[in-house]
């Protein structure tokens, strides 16, 4: 079913491009597309940033290099990146609080000068049980099912750890899992995506959403299903805003219809195993790609916006990530931006996202409505 997908963007004469991070996803799109076409016709483009866990064009240039694409790849600097940010919010109508749109924009347009059609892995993540935070679901009961001394425990080491800018640290992901392994279901997999300004609930919209999946799948599946119908669609907003930004179209092979249906008809244990994220994606990467590749950690189009808003934007975000600014509008109650703040600098919790998406906000509604 995948490789029909892939093989329905594709013409032989017709230059296609390749997003690539050098992950299973991207790489097993153009280890497919290599197939079908010839080597000089398929490029492969990727992003990358001056901090070194953030950089993802070593791996993709190894994938590149054995699949014999044409590659080219793109060193987005934090200037680059603030001045990226100006545009965005001056050219699209509608606040897009992902970063990944600035560097994902920014190769749109490196890629346009070589082709008019790019494919991305969109979709692998939901479909084929991709993230972290399946795994978190998988693993809460086992530790609510602790005794309340051990978890105790382990919640006071965890918040012993140091912070970090780096790339999804560690600290983050285990913090997270602990804060907030007691929740119901759904409202925890809201609160482990980390963007969240104030405590996070579900709109009754999300609330039926959820309910209506109960006799419909098992319990990963429903979490996949309720990521697919949400998270997915500001991915994809994100991805079409920033090509289109460069006359560049966009295409997912894995969201194709048939493949979505296979997908969602998969029992839990072929969604994730133990530890392990896409079992079955990467039991079929594993027949066109070397094991080195299919193995690596999932990263994404990760930002490295802590220190962006420390830098280059920094009087942006003095102007606008502030208590009046929110109070004004009557997004936050009184004194929460300040608390994000406070907590973020001092290493109590990172609110990275959270504060971006104040700063995308502010500037978006100063721009577009004068406010």
């Amino acid at each position: 079913l995948l490789t029909h997908s892939v093989r329905a963007h594709l013409r032989a004469d017709v230059p296609v491009g390749i997003f690539s991070s050098g992950g299973v996803d991207s790489a097993l799109i153009a280890a497919l597309a290599a197939r079908e076409v010839e080597p000089n016709q398929l490029h492969t483009f990727a992003v990358g940033f001056e901090e070194h866990s953030y950089d993802e064009r070593g791996p993709a240039r190894t994938v590149a290099e054995f699949l014999g694409t044409r590659h080219t790849d793109v060193l987005a600097t934090q200037e680059d990146l603030a001045a990226e940010l100006r545009h965005v919010i001056e050219m699209v109508a509608e606040p897009i609080g992902d970063p990944a749109v600035l560097p994902t924009a920014i190769l749109a347009r490196t890629a346009k000068r070589d082709v008019g059609v790019v494919l991305s892995g969109e979709g692998a993540d939901e479909l084929f049980g991709g993230y972290p935070t399946y795994v978190g679901h998988a693993l809460s009961p086992a530790f609510q099912a602790l005794p309340k001394s051990a978890r105790t425990l382990v919640a006071g080491l965890v918040h012993c750890i140091p912070p970090s800018d780096r790339k999804v640290p560690l600290r983050w992901l285990i913090r997270r899992f602990v804060d907030c392994a007691s929740l119901d279901m759904p409202v925890r997999h809201v609160a482990w995506f980390g963007g969240q300004t104030v405590e996070p609930t579900l709109s009754a919209e999300l609330s039926d959403m959820w309910d209506s999946t109960a006799d419909r799948f098992e319990m990963l599946g429903r979490i996949m299903y309720f990521d697919f119908c949400t998270y997915l669609r500001a991915l994809l907003v994100k991805i079409d805003r920033a090509t289109m930004l460069a006359s560049l179209e966009s295409r997912a092979p894995y969201l194709h219809q048939p493949l979505a249906r296979f997908a969602f008809a998969l029992p839990d244990a072929l969604r994730t195993r133990g530890l392990r994220t896409k079992p079955l994606l990467k039991a079929m990467a594993r027949r066109y790609l070397p094991r080195g590749i299919v193995a690596r950690r999932k990263r994404g189009l990760s930002v490295p916006i802590s220190r962006l808003m420390r830098s280059e934007l920094r009087a942006e975000f003095d102007r606008h990530v502030r208590d009046e600014r929110f109070e004004q509008i009557g997004l936050l109650p009184t004194g929460r931006v300040s608390e994000l703040v406070s907590e973020h600098t001092t290493g109590r919790a990172n609110h990275a996202r959270a504060l971006w998406t104040l700063l995308v906000l502010g500037l978006w509604t100063e721009q577009w409505t004068g406010a």
